[in-house]
Protein backbone atom coordinates (compact mmCIF):
# COMPACT_ATOMS: atom_id res chain seq x y z
CA UNK A 1 0.00 0.00 0.00
CA UNK A 2 2.49 2.45 0.83
CA UNK A 3 4.02 2.31 -3.17
CA UNK A 4 0.73 3.95 -3.44
CA UNK A 5 0.81 6.79 -0.87
CA UNK A 6 2.72 9.40 -3.25
CA UNK A 7 3.56 13.02 -2.46
CA UNK A 8 0.49 13.96 -5.06
CA UNK A 9 -2.00 11.62 -3.42
CA UNK A 10 -5.15 13.89 -2.11
CA UNK A 11 -7.61 11.14 -1.24
CA UNK A 12 -7.37 7.49 -0.11
CA UNK A 13 -10.43 5.20 0.16
CA UNK A 14 -9.54 1.76 1.66
CA UNK A 15 -12.58 -1.41 1.15
CA UNK A 16 -12.32 -4.90 3.30
CA UNK A 17 -14.27 -6.20 5.83
CA UNK A 18 -12.38 -6.41 9.28
CA UNK A 19 -15.17 -9.10 10.59
CA UNK A 20 -14.09 -12.16 8.01
CA UNK A 21 -11.14 -13.79 7.66
CA UNK A 22 -8.15 -12.21 8.90
CA UNK A 23 -4.85 -12.65 6.93
CA UNK A 24 -3.07 -16.44 7.15
CA UNK A 25 0.09 -16.81 8.36
CA UNK A 26 2.23 -19.93 8.16
CA UNK A 27 4.52 -18.97 10.60
CA UNK A 28 2.79 -19.28 14.09
CA UNK A 29 5.51 -17.09 16.36
CA UNK A 30 4.65 -14.53 14.04
CA UNK A 31 1.23 -14.91 14.73
CA UNK A 32 1.34 -15.55 18.23
CA UNK A 33 4.29 -13.31 19.07
CA UNK A 34 3.78 -10.59 16.50
CA UNK A 35 -0.14 -10.36 15.30
CA UNK A 36 0.87 -10.89 12.41
CA UNK A 37 -2.84 -12.40 11.51
CA UNK A 38 -4.57 -8.82 12.26
CA UNK A 39 -4.71 -6.97 9.21
CA UNK A 40 -4.48 -3.64 8.45
CA UNK A 41 -8.15 -2.90 7.81
CA UNK A 42 -9.01 -4.26 11.65
CA UNK A 43 -5.92 -2.26 13.46
CA UNK A 44 -7.32 0.79 12.21
CA UNK A 45 -11.01 0.00 13.04
CA UNK A 46 -9.29 -1.05 16.41
CA UNK A 47 -7.70 2.23 17.12
CA UNK A 48 -10.62 4.07 16.35
CA UNK A 49 -9.93 5.54 13.03
CA UNK A 50 -13.03 6.80 11.21
CA UNK A 51 -14.78 4.69 9.11
CA UNK A 52 -18.34 3.90 7.34
CA UNK A 53 -20.37 0.40 7.27
CA UNK A 54 -22.21 -0.02 4.07
CA UNK A 55 -25.67 -1.54 5.78
CA UNK A 56 -27.47 -2.65 2.68
CA UNK A 57 -26.43 -6.50 1.28
CA UNK A 58 -27.66 -7.28 -2.52
CA UNK A 59 -26.70 -11.01 -2.42
CA UNK A 60 -28.59 -13.66 -0.29
CA UNK A 61 -32.35 -13.90 0.47
CA UNK A 62 -33.16 -12.35 3.27
CA UNK A 63 -33.40 -15.62 5.39
CA UNK A 64 -30.10 -16.11 5.15
CA UNK A 65 -29.31 -12.35 5.78
CA UNK A 66 -30.61 -12.20 8.98
CA UNK A 67 -28.88 -14.69 10.77
CA UNK A 68 -25.57 -12.31 10.31
CA UNK A 69 -27.12 -9.69 12.29
CA UNK A 70 -25.21 -11.29 15.41
CA UNK A 71 -22.22 -10.01 13.34
CA UNK A 72 -23.41 -7.50 11.60
CA UNK A 73 -26.31 -5.68 13.87
CA UNK A 74 -27.14 -3.31 11.20
CA UNK A 75 -27.86 -5.17 8.37
CA UNK A 76 -30.53 -4.98 5.92
CA UNK A 77 -31.40 -6.15 2.44
CA UNK A 78 -32.08 -4.63 -0.53
CA UNK A 79 -35.36 -6.27 -1.22
CA UNK A 80 -35.83 -5.14 -4.76
CA UNK A 81 -32.87 -7.26 -5.22
CA UNK A 82 -33.00 -10.19 -3.46
CA UNK A 83 -36.91 -10.82 -2.06
CA UNK A 84 -37.35 -12.76 -5.55
CA UNK A 85 -34.41 -15.32 -5.54
CA UNK A 86 -36.11 -18.72 -5.27
CA UNK A 87 -35.96 -21.62 -3.06
CA UNK A 88 -33.54 -24.56 -4.94
CA UNK A 89 -36.48 -26.64 -6.90
CA UNK A 90 -36.87 -29.69 -4.21
CA UNK A 91 -35.95 -28.09 -0.73
CA UNK A 92 -38.26 -26.50 1.87
CA UNK A 93 -35.76 -23.80 3.61
CA UNK A 94 -33.23 -20.95 3.20
CA UNK A 95 -31.18 -22.49 5.95
CA UNK A 96 -30.46 -25.78 6.90
CA UNK A 97 -28.58 -27.72 9.43
CA UNK A 98 -28.62 -31.48 8.56
CA UNK A 99 -26.97 -32.83 11.96
CA UNK A 100 -25.31 -36.16 12.91
CA UNK A 101 -22.94 -38.14 15.74
CA UNK A 102 -20.30 -39.50 13.59
CA UNK A 103 -16.97 -38.27 14.57
CA UNK A 104 -13.92 -37.25 12.66
CA UNK A 105 -10.66 -38.92 10.84
CA UNK A 106 -7.78 -37.45 13.91
CA UNK A 107 -4.99 -37.30 10.60
CA UNK A 108 -2.89 -34.64 9.63
CA UNK A 109 -6.01 -32.82 8.54
CA UNK A 110 -9.59 -33.83 10.27
CA UNK A 111 -12.11 -35.66 7.64
CA UNK A 112 -15.50 -36.72 8.27
CA UNK A 113 -16.31 -39.46 4.99
CA UNK A 114 -19.92 -39.26 6.82
CA UNK A 115 -20.37 -35.38 5.90
CA UNK A 116 -18.52 -36.24 2.05
CA UNK A 117 -21.11 -38.73 1.49
CA UNK A 118 -23.96 -36.39 2.36
CA UNK A 119 -22.88 -33.61 0.53
CA UNK A 120 -22.13 -34.75 -2.96
CA UNK A 121 -24.99 -37.04 -2.46
CA UNK A 122 -27.47 -33.58 -1.86
CA UNK A 123 -25.32 -31.82 -4.31
CA UNK A 124 -26.45 -34.46 -7.09
CA UNK A 125 -29.83 -34.48 -5.91
CA UNK A 126 -30.35 -31.01 -6.47
CA UNK A 127 -28.92 -31.15 -9.76
CA UNK A 128 -31.51 -34.51 -10.38
CA UNK A 129 -33.99 -31.99 -10.37
CA UNK A 130 -32.55 -28.84 -12.52
CA UNK A 131 -29.72 -27.25 -11.06
CA UNK A 132 -26.90 -27.06 -12.66
CA UNK A 133 -23.62 -28.13 -10.88
CA UNK A 134 -21.87 -24.99 -11.25
CA UNK A 135 -24.70 -23.77 -9.04
CA UNK A 136 -23.68 -25.41 -6.36
CA UNK A 137 -20.61 -25.18 -4.07
CA UNK A 138 -19.11 -27.47 -1.40
CA UNK A 139 -17.34 -25.91 1.30
CA UNK A 140 -15.18 -27.55 4.09
CA UNK A 141 -13.69 -26.47 7.03
CA UNK A 142 -10.57 -28.34 6.18
CA UNK A 143 -8.35 -29.35 3.36
CA UNK A 144 -7.66 -32.94 3.83
CA UNK A 145 -11.88 -32.88 3.90
CA UNK A 146 -11.39 -30.75 1.02
CA UNK A 147 -9.75 -33.44 -1.02
CA UNK A 148 -11.60 -36.25 -0.10
CA UNK A 149 -14.90 -34.05 -1.55
CA UNK A 150 -13.13 -34.19 -4.64
CA UNK A 151 -12.54 -37.90 -4.61
CA UNK A 152 -16.36 -38.77 -4.09
CA UNK A 153 -16.96 -35.67 -6.61
CA UNK A 154 -15.07 -38.00 -9.01
CA UNK A 155 -16.65 -41.63 -8.22
CA UNK A 156 -20.60 -39.94 -8.68
CA UNK A 157 -19.55 -38.48 -11.83
CA UNK A 158 -18.42 -41.77 -13.18
CA UNK A 159 -21.58 -43.16 -11.70
CA UNK A 160 -23.75 -40.31 -13.30
CA UNK A 161 -22.36 -39.35 -16.29
CA UNK A 162 -25.71 -37.90 -17.25
CA UNK A 163 -26.15 -35.47 -14.29
CA UNK A 164 -22.46 -34.77 -13.85
CA UNK A 165 -19.53 -34.25 -16.63
CA UNK A 166 -15.90 -33.16 -16.71
CA UNK A 167 -16.52 -29.64 -18.27
CA UNK A 168 -19.19 -28.53 -15.83
CA UNK A 169 -19.09 -29.52 -11.79
CA UNK A 170 -19.88 -28.49 -8.46
CA UNK A 171 -17.39 -26.16 -7.11
CA UNK A 172 -15.07 -27.56 -4.18
CA UNK A 173 -13.21 -25.33 -1.65
CA UNK A 174 -12.15 -24.86 1.78
CA UNK A 175 -14.23 -21.88 3.55
CA UNK A 176 -10.86 -19.55 3.97
CA UNK A 177 -10.03 -20.06 0.06
CA UNK A 178 -13.76 -19.43 -0.54
CA UNK A 179 -13.79 -15.86 1.00
CA UNK A 180 -14.98 -12.95 -1.79
CA UNK A 181 -17.09 -15.99 -3.51
CA UNK A 182 -20.19 -16.82 -3.80
CA UNK A 183 -22.85 -19.43 -5.46
CA UNK A 184 -26.59 -20.13 -5.80
CA UNK A 185 -26.95 -23.63 -3.20
CA UNK A 186 -24.05 -24.02 -0.56
CA UNK A 187 -23.21 -26.67 1.77
CA UNK A 188 -20.60 -26.40 3.95
CA UNK A 189 -19.04 -29.33 5.75
CA UNK A 190 -18.31 -28.40 9.01
CA UNK A 191 -15.90 -31.55 10.20
CA UNK A 192 -15.08 -31.43 13.58
CA UNK A 193 -16.93 -34.58 15.54
CA UNK A 194 -15.45 -36.28 19.16
CA UNK A 195 -15.98 -36.86 22.65
CA UNK A 196 -13.89 -34.27 23.65
CA UNK A 197 -15.95 -31.45 22.09
CA UNK A 198 -12.90 -29.87 20.44
CA UNK A 199 -14.22 -27.78 17.80
CA UNK A 200 -10.22 -26.55 17.17
CA UNK A 201 -10.73 -22.79 14.09
CA UNK A 202 -14.47 -22.93 14.32
CA UNK A 203 -14.50 -20.97 17.05
CA UNK A 204 -13.48 -18.28 15.55
CA UNK A 205 -16.54 -16.42 14.16
CA UNK A 206 -15.16 -14.93 11.20
CA UNK A 207 -15.13 -18.19 9.72
CA UNK A 208 -18.83 -18.80 10.47
CA UNK A 209 -19.44 -15.58 9.04
CA UNK A 210 -17.48 -16.47 6.04
CA UNK A 211 -19.22 -20.19 5.24
CA UNK A 212 -22.92 -18.69 6.07
CA UNK A 213 -22.84 -15.44 3.77
CA UNK A 214 -21.86 -16.97 0.41
CA UNK A 215 -25.07 -18.58 -0.71
CA UNK A 216 -27.67 -16.56 -2.49
CA UNK A 217 -30.52 -19.39 -2.18
CA UNK A 218 -29.64 -21.45 0.21
CA UNK A 219 -27.08 -22.55 2.54
CA UNK A 220 -26.58 -26.56 3.95
CA UNK A 221 -24.90 -26.97 6.97
CA UNK A 222 -23.68 -30.52 7.77
CA UNK A 223 -22.39 -31.01 10.66
CA UNK A 224 -22.02 -33.31 14.53
CA UNK A 225 -24.15 -31.09 16.26
CA UNK A 226 -23.06 -32.39 20.05
CA UNK A 227 -19.36 -31.03 19.02
CA UNK A 228 -20.52 -28.22 16.86
CA UNK A 229 -22.72 -26.58 19.53
CA UNK A 230 -19.07 -26.45 21.67
CA UNK A 231 -18.21 -23.11 19.66
CA UNK A 232 -20.10 -20.23 20.86
CA UNK A 233 -20.51 -18.42 17.57
CA UNK A 234 -22.07 -21.76 16.32
CA UNK A 235 -24.64 -22.28 19.55
CA UNK A 236 -25.91 -19.35 18.52
CA UNK A 237 -26.69 -19.94 15.12
CA UNK A 238 -27.92 -23.78 15.21
CA UNK A 239 -30.45 -21.82 17.85
CA UNK A 240 -31.95 -19.52 15.32
CA UNK A 241 -32.26 -22.04 12.54
CA UNK A 242 -32.64 -25.69 14.23
CA UNK A 243 -31.67 -28.22 13.89
CA UNK A 244 -32.31 -31.72 12.40
CA UNK A 245 -30.79 -35.11 11.81
CA UNK A 246 -32.80 -35.21 8.77
CA UNK A 247 -33.35 -33.06 5.05
CA UNK A 248 -37.00 -32.46 3.69
CA UNK A 249 -37.78 -32.51 0.24
CA UNK A 250 -41.11 -32.23 -1.76
CA UNK A 251 -42.23 -31.69 -5.34
CA UNK A 252 -42.56 -27.77 -5.67
CA UNK A 253 -45.88 -28.23 -8.19
CA UNK A 254 -47.69 -29.63 -4.38
CA UNK A 255 -45.29 -29.31 -1.88
CA UNK A 256 -47.93 -30.30 1.06
CA UNK A 257 -48.55 -33.88 -0.61
CA UNK A 258 -44.73 -35.01 -1.76
CA UNK A 259 -42.51 -34.37 1.13
CA UNK A 260 -40.14 -36.90 1.24
CA UNK A 261 -37.57 -37.34 4.36
CA UNK A 262 -33.85 -38.03 3.48
CA UNK A 263 -31.74 -39.48 6.69
CA UNK A 264 -29.10 -40.96 4.92
CA UNK A 265 -26.78 -40.54 1.90
CA UNK A 266 -28.56 -44.26 0.98
CA UNK A 267 -31.68 -42.30 0.88
CA UNK A 268 -31.13 -39.54 -1.58
CA UNK A 269 -29.14 -42.28 -3.53
CA UNK A 270 -32.03 -43.67 -4.17
CA UNK A 271 -34.34 -40.69 -4.97
CA UNK A 272 -31.48 -39.89 -7.47
CA UNK A 273 -32.05 -43.10 -9.17
CA UNK A 274 -35.62 -43.20 -9.03
CA UNK A 275 -36.15 -38.99 -9.59
CA UNK A 276 -40.11 -39.90 -10.26
CA UNK A 277 -41.07 -41.42 -6.87
CA UNK A 278 -40.84 -37.65 -5.14
CA UNK A 279 -44.40 -37.00 -5.88
CA UNK A 280 -47.59 -39.33 -6.07
CA UNK A 281 -49.60 -37.00 -7.23
CA UNK A 282 -50.36 -37.05 -11.40
CA UNK A 283 -50.21 -34.04 -12.35
CA UNK A 284 -48.66 -34.05 -15.55
CA UNK A 285 -45.84 -31.63 -14.75
CA UNK A 286 -42.63 -32.64 -15.66
CA UNK A 287 -39.02 -32.46 -14.49
CA UNK A 288 -36.10 -31.01 -16.65
CA UNK A 289 -34.24 -33.91 -15.55
CA UNK A 290 -31.25 -34.18 -17.02
CA UNK A 291 -31.77 -38.11 -16.50
CA UNK A 292 -34.97 -38.31 -18.35
CA UNK A 293 -37.61 -36.03 -18.21
CA UNK A 294 -40.38 -37.77 -16.11
CA UNK A 295 -43.76 -37.08 -14.90
CA UNK A 296 -44.98 -35.66 -11.98
CA UNK A 297 -46.63 -38.41 -10.46
CA UNK A 298 -46.06 -41.83 -8.20
CA UNK A 299 -45.04 -45.24 -10.00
Amino acid sequence: LLVALTPNLKHLIMIGDHKQLPPQVNTFQLKKKYHFDVSMMQRLVQNNVPFTQLKLQNRMRPEIAELLLDIYPDLQSNLKRVQDIELPAILTKSVIFWSHSENESSERSKTNELEVARAVSLATLLVCYGHKPSQITILSTYLGQTGLMRRRVDEYRKKYPDLLSKEESFIVSTVDNYQGDENQIVIVSLVRGNKQGVVGFLKDIERRCVAQSRAKSCVIFIGNQSTIRNAQCWNTLMNKVGVENHIEVSCPNHPSSSRVVLQSEKDVVRLINEPGKLCPVACGELFLCLVLAHACKGR
